[in-house]
């Protein structure tokens, strides 16, 4: 007969999981209209489906409280740590003390798929009486807080990287004004976009024909990835024959791409391609020039955000147009100048890089371990 000794027997014990369901384990508060404690000076935060929406003069869940959507972006759980009041459109889960951890219950949550629950086809939305129904593995409570230590380390690391990939960008920003001056202080000659760069659109291959998505292997961008960011590649990939029989074009690396509409805040913001890729008809395509260096280009654009989207308010549309980027005034200061300062970007870069792949890495590694864990 085979021996265990105790100590295997405890780990063995607290590392055995069994399926639970949701009303066994947690409270579900629903949320409430906020217009009544809404307030500027409120001690305690407001929190919706999609985040925090202001403050409050009460609140609704203690701290520790998972929010979940009931309405809308019901996929986005959110972990807040002190007392809030969330809106109609969101539940609070607050986990039983002494059964079930708080932090687990959030890293489950983030492995959980809720639209599989959504009871509508348009707006995906949940029932109280159906999140009650959930199912997840419930271990002992060390080993749940042991669980949820690894994934907070992880996310900590993940967080860690994408704070210094933000003190970085910010570098470049403050060495960009201290070469050439604010955006309406500028000394330096003037010209134009559509003076120093051609500028083009793409297009959108038609969606009903498989043969132009199916195994695709050339990017094709949306303006929705386009987030003052470097891009190495896109969410979405094209065939050769999509490209020749429809008005997507390929361009070349080191193009600046810039939404020419979208909602929220995507019009306006920009993208410098790493690859050769094609983009939709949202995006204009602002090719690379011996007139004017593209990191320097790329940043004025970035830094000129808001003044962009005034384009088009200005103009009494919702979007902009080809016109107006060709149109977009930029200083021109001497090629060597700019130059300087792509040098600076390239050194900064190496850096942005390592923390970029810190990033990816800790979401491949924190993926893994919620398969791990919950399977």
């Amino acid at each position: 007969m085979r021996r265990v000794c105790p100590t295997q027997s405890r780990r063995g014990a607290e590392t055995a999981k069994k399926l639970r369901e949701f009303s066994d384990v947690l409270e579900i508060r629903n949320g409430k209209d906020q217009k009544k404690v809404e307030t500027a000076d409120g001690i305690y935060p407001i929190y919706g489906s999609g985040g925090k929406m202001g403050r409050a003069s009460a609140y609704i869940c203690p701290g520790e409280t998972v929010v979940i959507g009931r309405k809308g972006s019901i996929n986005n759980p959110i972990f807040v740590h002190e007392p809030f009041w969330n809106v109609d459109t969101a539940f609070g889960l607050i986990a039983k003390e002494g059964v079930l951890n708080p932090s687990y219950l959030f890293h489950f949550c983030r492995s959980f798929d809720f639209s599989s629950l959504s009871t509508t086809v348009t707006i995906p939305s949940l029932t109280k009486a159906n999140l009650l129904k959930v199912q997840l593995p419930l271990a002992s409570l060390a080993e749940q807080k042991r669980i949820a230590a690894v994934l907070d380390k992880i996310c900590e690391l993940k967080k860690n990287a994408e704070t210094r990939l933000e003190k970085l960008d910010a570098l470049v920003k403050s060495r960009f004004v201290e070469m050439f001056g604010d955006l309406s202080g500028s000394s330096f000659p003037r010209s134009t976009i559509g003076e120093v760069c051609e500028v083009k659109s793409g297009g959108t291959p038609d969606r009903k024909v498989r043969e132009y998505w199916e195994n695709g292997d050339i990017p094709w961008v949306k303006t929705t990835e386009l987030k003052n960011c470097e891009l190495y590649d896109s969410e979405e990939h094209i065939t050769s024959l999509a490209m020749s029989e429809s008005s997507a074009k390929l361009v070349p690396p080191e193009t600046i791409l810039l939404a020419m509409y979208g909602q929220g805040r995507t019009r306006g913001m920009t993208a410098k391609l790493k690859i050769a890729a094609t983009t939709n008809q949202a995006c204009a395509c602002i090719l690379p020039s011996r007139k004017i260096d593209q990191d320097y280009l790329w940043h004025y654009l970035v830094l000129s955000y808001e003044k962009i989207r005034a384009l088009a308010q200005g103009a009494g549309q919702p979007n902009l147009n080809g016109k107006m980027i060709r149109s977009f005034g930029v200083p021109l200061p001497p090629l060597a100048l700019q130059r300087e300062f792509a040098a600076f970007v390239e050194k900064i870069d190496k850096l942005r890089e390592t923390a970029r792949q810190t990033v990816k890495a800790m979401d491949t590694l924190y993926r893994a371990k919620l398969q791990e864990f919950f399977g």
